[in-house]
């Protein structure tokens, strides 16, 4: 289909602690009335779940996580601040950006090392970066396929 007609989707499954593992399992649709929208100083902020800075939005029932789109035109710079307690990843809806000295192509997905914060900068028209964290459960993680088990 034509470039403007594509519509890209966002799943995420949460990875509960082990006394948490038999929670009724829940489905929540995120449509534009669910979304709150702030201006930054130099980019937009999509708030759909937890919080950022100051700004407040729906929060999880089972387990935090901030869960957040940011719009970045060309050229500029956000500076994310963050906890070295949280666990960070982010994927590229749109555009090219850099974190650091590393270029981040569309639809990509990453995850950042601990630090108090880190910068996203634009290197394309206005860049899409959904941007997760979370404190996380602390226990040991196990990869089997696609899918991390924190359990044998």
């Amino acid at each position: 289909t034509d470039e403007t007609e594509r519509l890209k989707g966002v799943q995420l499954w949460l990875n509960l602690p082990r006394d948490m593992k038999m929670a009724t399992p829940e489905y929540h649709s995120i449509n534009n009335e669910y979304v709150k929208e702030f201006s930054l100083s130099n980019a937009m902020l999509d708030l759909i779940s937890q919080e950022y800075i100051t700004f407040q939005g729906p929060l999880s029932k089972y387990w935090p996580i901030d869960y957040n789109v940011m719009h970045i035109s060309k050229e500029n710079t956000l500076r994310i601040e963050s906890s070295e307690d949280k666990k960070i990843y982010l994927f590229s809806l749109k555009g090219e950006l850099k974190i650091g000295d590393t270029l981040i192509e569309e639809n990509t997905a990453i995850k950042l090392t601990t630090g108090t914060y880190f910068e996203i900068k634009s290197l394309s028209d206005d860049i899409e970066v959904l941007l997760l964290s979370t404190y996380g459960p602390k226990q040991p993680m196990i990869w089997g396929g696609p899918i991390v088990l924190n359990n044998n």
